[in-house]
């Protein structure tokens, strides 16, 4: 986990910690931040997480996690970049519905 938090701060899309795997964004968020989530999306390459502190769960903030290298990984399995690629194209230009963007998922 430290190699991974200190390949970036989280706070935007250009610092985002780059992991390996989807379950270490949660073992971060969970395990070592003690965050909550509210909300998540990909944006790009990156996971956006909307999280919040037990003390505070009306402030929220985001967290952000560079998912390119299992995105790549992915790729070599099942060829899914083009899909994803596409996805994140057509969600750029969609509008929000709903109160959501394209590929955000609320909890």
């Amino acid at each position: 986990m430290n190699v991974i938090l200190s390949s970036g701060d989280g706070r935007t899309e250009k610092t985002a910690f780059k992991v390996l795997e989807v379950s270490d964004e949660y073992c971060i968020l969970y395990g070592i931040f003690g965050l909550n989530l509210k909300s998540q999306a990909l944006i790009g390459h990156c996971d956006q997480m909307t999280v919040y502190e037990d003390e505070a769960p009306d402030e929220t903030f985001d967290i952000y996690f560079d998912v390119s290298l299992h995105l790549a990984h992915l790729d070599e399995l099942f060829g899914v970049m083009d899909k994803a690629d596409k996805m994140m194209k057509k969600s750029k230009k969609s509008k929000r519905k709903n109160g959501k963007k394209y590929g955000e998922i609320s909890f």
